[in-house]
This record gives C-alpha cells, sequence and structure tokens, in this order.
C-alpha cells in the first residue's frame, strides 16, 4: 500500500468512526474522530474532505447544543463547497445553518437559508435534499405563524418522501404536519374568541 492509500484508508477509518458514535449518540467521540479525520485531510491537502469535516463537525456540535460552534462549522463547510463548485454540498451546507438558526430561535434568519437550501436542491436534482429542505422551511414557516405555507411545505415534502420511499422522512413531515394543523386550528380560534 503506499502513501496515498494509507492516509486514505485511515481518513475513511476515522470518518466511519465518527459517523458510528454520532449514530450511538456518543458525541464527544464522535467529535474526536471527525476532528482527527479533519487533520488528515488538511495535511494531505483534500479540501473536499476537510469542507465535509466541517459539515460533520457541525452536526455534533449541534447535538451537544453548542449551536455557535455549529454554526462556524456549517459556514466553513458552506465556503468550501462553494470553493470547489459543489452546488449539492452548498445546499446542504445552506439548510444546516438553517437549522441552527431554528435551534437558536431565529427563525425569521433561518426561513432565509432553507429556501436558498430548496433553491439549490430543486437546481441540482436533489430530491432527497428537496424534501429535507422543504420539510426545514415548514418548520420554521409554522414557528413564526406562517401556517398555511408551511402546511404546502409539509405536504410538498411528504410527497417527495412518498416518491423518492423515504418512510422516515414521510413520517417526520406527517408527525410535524400535525403539529403545524394543531397550531393553525388554535391560532383561528383565538382570531374568533377575539371578534366576539
Amino acid at each position: 500500500m503506499n502513501d496515498d492509500e494509507t492516509w486514505l484508508e485511515e481518513a475513511k477509518e476515522l470518518f466511519n468512526e465518527g459517523l458510528h458514535y454520532y449514530k450511538q449518540g456518543q458525541f464527544k467521540k464522535s467529535l474526536a474522530a471527525f476532528q482527527q479525520y479533519k487533520k488528515l485531510c488538511v495535511g494531505n491537502g483534500d479540501r473536499a474532505g476537510e469542507g465535509r469535516s466541517y459539515r460533520n463537525t457541525g452536526a455534533v456540535h449541534q447535538e451537544l447544543k453548542q449551536y455557535k460552534k455549529a454554526l462556524e462549522c456549517y459556514e466553513k463547510g458552506l465556503a468550501f463547497a462553494r470553493e470547489t463548485g459543489n452546488r449539492k454540498a452548498e445546499g446542504k451546507a445552506l439548510s444546516n445553518i438553517g437549522v441552527a438558526h431554528d435551534s437558536m430561535g431565529q427563525h425569521d434568519i433561518a426561513i432565509k437559508y432553507h429556501e436558498k437550501a430548496r433553491e439549490i436542491a430543486a437546481e441540482v436534482s436533489n430530491r432527497k435534499g428537496l424534501e429535507v429542505s422543504s420539510e426545514n422551511l415548514a418548520v420554521a414557516c409554522g414557528a413564526v405563524g406562517q401556517f398555511k405555507r408551511s402546511l404546502k411545505l409539509h405536504q410538498q415534502a411528504i410527497t417527495i418522501a412518498q416518491e423518492i420511499g423515504d418512510t422516515e422522512g414521510e413520517e417526520t413531515a406527517q408527525a410535524n404536519m400535525e403539529v403545524t394543523h394543531d397550531a393553525y386550528m388554535k391560532y383561528r380560534r383565538a382570531l374568533e374568541e377575539s371578534t366576539l
């Protein structure tokens, strides 16, 4: 095995280790693996891998409720995606930035990022990205009282999830749509009562 194959194999192992720990909820171990992965990528000039490391490190910080750190990572990942011209990764990064802003209660800012992520997903024919960004946008719109728009976006996410066979995404969108519908009905009842 030559040096290129050796570092690539080690990088792949670290990346997979980070994903494994992430899925197990062992976020500190996941963070350590992704940081080692990034170090290897930087040391070997792998710009795409370095950008990927920021996205994954950001996701770990998000789970740890370290939203500002998550944003920093996502923004670095966005810069790498743009630098390398990877529109799909750019859309993912914008979506992640939107989710971080949602987590901090900054829904109006989140909406702008989700809208841009949705545009890019449609542009590059990324159906999964379109499903996720539609659902993220629906949740953000519901949080600011844009109930009709939110319900329409949830339905779009459900339709796409059905088309691509994403049962989990469909169930999530359906559950979120029910929450939005309930909030909308409470809002309408409150309006009706205030006009009596």
